[in-house]
């Protein structure tokens, strides 16, 4: 049996369901749901159950379209009130992909535009693929939220904090200020010719590092 937890998995996609079901990461699931066709029960309502729900604590959807738009908007517009946070992989983007979910399901991908919008509108976060979806929600689902402000982090490598600076530009994301205070206290343990300055890297010969 999966683990319990405060994740609720809403997919169009069987695979998808049963592979993150299987899942070998810290995800524990409250409500696990393979929406099907949505002939009967769509996406939106399935989204109000789960809101419900005193153990929901993180939404992840996978979707291909939404049937009820305005029905998604209203729960997803709930989800933001409640602060419960909801992270989209939509799948459909290139118009060859949006052929496919036709295919699939007979659904219309709708423009991705729009989608994009919508996300945008009610705090949606979206991932382009499953890894980065169970990433997400991994974190998301630790239990503690990062507030506003700025990021610090910590490298043993100097290419590594270099890459981590040029995701965090992309991302817009503001790294913090370091206080002289805190300056003066890591120039004291770093290395001769090492940078008291965030991001750190702290890698030198390896001496109580």
């Amino acid at each position: 049996m999966p683990p319990r937890g405060p994740v609720t998995f809403l997919s169009a996609s069987g695979s998808a369901f049963s592979a993150l079901l299987r899942n070998n990461r810290r995800i524990g699931f409250n409500l696990v749901v393979s929406t099907g066709q949505e002939f009967v029960t769509g996406l939106a309502d399935y989204l109000d159950y789960a809101l419900d729900q005193p153990t929901t604590r993180v939404v992840a959807i996978l979707m291909e379209t939404a049937r009820e738009p305005a029905a998604l908007r209203k729960a997803l517009a709930r989800a933001a009130a409640q602060d419960i946070p909801v992270v989209a992989l939509k799948v459909g983007r290139s118009a060859r992909a949006a052929e496919l979910v036709t295919a699939h399901s007979g659904a219309l991908a709708g423009e991705d535009g729009a989608y994009e919008a919508l996300f945008d509108a009610y705090d949606v976060l979206r991932v382009r693929d499953l890894d980065e979806l169970c990433d997400t929600v991994e974190l998301l689902s630790a239990g503690r939220r990062a507030p506003s402000g700025g990021f610090a982090s910590i490298h043993d490598s100097g290419a590594e904090r270099a890459l981590v600076v040029d995701l965090a530009d992309e991302a817009a994301v503001p790294f913090a200020d370091v206080s002289a205070r805190t300056s003066e206290r890591l120039g004291d343990l770093l290395d001769p010719g090492l940078e008291p300055a965030n991001p750190l890297d702290v890698w030198g010969t390896g001496s109580d590092t």
